[in-house]
């Protein structure tokens, strides 16, 4: 995956002219083929295929069902008697396996893969005493510095000297993650000073006024610029840029990147809140920026923000709910409408909401039963949250339903999460008010 140019490759393929993982499966056939009558055996429970296949029913992945030192403990030998009898079987089924085609290789060169390669190497290396790996994330990151920042602008993707495409907050945050682990690895002031420059950079190019940062860079084809916040399969971009600037803030002894740390922490403080679990690297950059606080000033010194209940005290005044009841019928159900009239510039979930970290608004009976509920179609608009369009309702909205009421008194409660564009506040439950 190493590139000559010393970054690293993005992929390669699972697949060979259309049969997954045809470069690296074996038959039972191939395998004997290759090994011979006597030779196959003694490997064979080393390298897991002494059993039936088990890669689509006809095919082996080659290996270790047992360490090798437990093997040779159990065979009563010396490890190193035990690896100088297998190296020659490996090396023939290396050879057979390279005369095989080779899966197509993705030759680009991305940024952000780049600084995640860079930190786990420099990291091992540091950890491990390896200095072959910190030296491989060192030409990476060199590679990174020199050629996909070719007019003092850090770019997304490089193939064939060719580099392109503005960076987005991830390619700053994970080469920046890579650098600075580079600086603790080796303590060469360059990777810190590079590191300090792409976060100004960062800031400059992706930094809300608000707190935190946007995905991209201003664009005449964007309308709206998201801030991206929950983790998928690698960290969020903010938590990760959090974490930086905490570093950097020690590293430097600079304030103002702990402020700016601060900042994007407040703005996405209701969020990680109410998703721990979803925002784990931002939550960690919360804890990371109390324990600096700890560490170096008291946190009292911090001016206090807004509680849980001020925000719920908030939400309380951004949605006016109202509601109709019909006479009771024969059986008892009364036909009921209700109304919500949301503040301009903020809007509640629809019902069911788009994402499950979201929650839905929501009608229920406290003193009775409800039937026939029936929620409005949302509208669907991009926020700073959530991978794809949400549906929101806006302005006023009614929803209506049918209500038994089983003891006097039975009321209506309604559950809303109000949101603007960057940010939701607390759920809450509240009764709507008979109009």
């Amino acid at each position: 995956m190493t590139a000559p140019e010393g970054a690293f490759w993005s992929a390669i393929d699972a697949e060979t002219d259309g049969h997954e993982g045809a470069f690296y499966v074996w038959t039972r056939g191939e395998l004997e083929a290759v090994l011979g009558p006597e030779d196959a055996p003694f490997l064979a429970p080393l390298f897991g295929f002494d059993r039936p296949p088990f890669f689509e029913g006809t095919h082996y992945v080659l290996h270790q069902p047992m360490p090798f030192e437990e093997v040779a403990r159990r065979r009563k030998m010396e490890i190193g008697e035990l690896l100088s009898e297998i190296a020659p079987l490996r090396a023939r089924l290396f050879a057979a396996r390279a005369e095989r085609k080779r899966p197509a290789t993705d030759d680009k060169i991305l940024a952000d893969w780049n600084g995640t390669a860079i930190t786990g190497l420099a990291v091992a290396g540091e950890l491990l005493h390896e200095p072959l790996f910190i030296e491989s994330a060192a030409r990476a990151a060199d590679f990174v510095l020199s050629s996909m920042r070719p007019d003092g602008l850090l770019l997304h993707s490089w193939r064939a000297g060719n580099a392109k495409i503005p960076a987005f907050l991830a390619d700053y945050a994970f080469v920046v993650r890579g650098l600075l682990a580079l600086h603790r690895a080796t303590g060469d002031g360059t990777w810190l000073a590079a590191a300090r420059s792409l976060t100004d950079e960062q800031i400059a190019r992706l930094g809300d006024p608000q707190g935190g940062f946007f995905t991209a860079g201003e664009s005449p084809e964007v309308l709206f610029r998201s801030k991206e916040l929950f983790d998928g399969a690698l960290p969020a971009a903010n938590g990760i840029a959090i974490l930086n600037l905490l570093d950097l803030s020690v590293g430097t002894g600079d304030d103002s990147y702990r402020a700016e740390a601060k900042k994007a922490l407040a703005a996405f403080a209701s969020l990680i809140a109410q998703h721990p679990e979803g925002s784990k690297s931002a939550a960690i950059a919360a804890r990371e920026y109390w324990r600096h606080a700890a560490e170096g000033e008291s946190p009292s010194a911090e001016p206090a923000g807004p509680t849980f209940e001020d925000l719920a005290e908030q939400a309380e005044t951004l949605v006016d709910p109202s509601f109709e009841l019909s006479e009771p019928r024969v059986d008892g159900w009364r036909r009921f409408k209700l109304t919500l009239a949301i503040a301009e510039g903020w809007h509640v979930n629809a019902n069911p909401a788009s994402e499950e970290f979201l929650i839905p608004t929501s009608v229920d009976a406290e003193g009775g039963r409800l039937q026939l509920v029936e929620y409005p179609p949302g509208r669907e608009v991009r926020l700073g949250y959530g991978e794809g369009p949400l549906a929101v309702y806006e302005g006023t909205v009614e929803i209506t339903g049918e209500l038994l009421e089983e003891s006097p008194g039975a009321r209506l409660l309604l559950t809303y999460q109000a949101c603007d564009e960057g940010r939701c506040l607390p759920p809450i439950t509240r009764i709507a008010m008979l109009s």
